[in-house]
């Protein structure tokens, strides 16, 4: 068996920041379909709706990927709970135990 490499700690910031990176990949999106409707108003024609066909079908691919993310970050958020679950257990039973007698090393 291989030694535990991660603490609660470790796992826990990782999840955070991976919330964090999702919220600003959100603004982003939002700020660019902001920017995509302002250019809208200037830039008219067949041109234009073959470049929104376009965003459409990369937005599509996004929100696949986004979703994945997002499943992902649930995925660490659920280790991260049940390894800060088991190492709680883990450590309750080290206190129980005798500290008094003879250890053979």
């Amino acid at each position: 068996m291989s030694d535990i490499k991660y603490n609660e700690g470790t796992l826990k910031t990782q999840a955070e920041e991976m919330n964090q990176c999702y919220s600003q990949i959100v603004s982003s999106n939002m700020l660019l379909d902001q920017k995509l409707n302002i250019v809208g108003n200037y830039w008219q024609g067949d041109s234009f709706d073959e470049f929104m066909t376009l965003i459409k079908k990369i937005k599509l691919t996004q929100e696949v990927v986004m979703e994945n993310f997002k499943e992902s970050i649930s995925k660490l958020e659920q280790i991260t709970g049940v390894y800060t679950s088991a190492s709680e257990k883990v450590r309750k039973k080290n206190e129980s135990l005798p500290t008094d007698g003879v250890f053979l090393e």
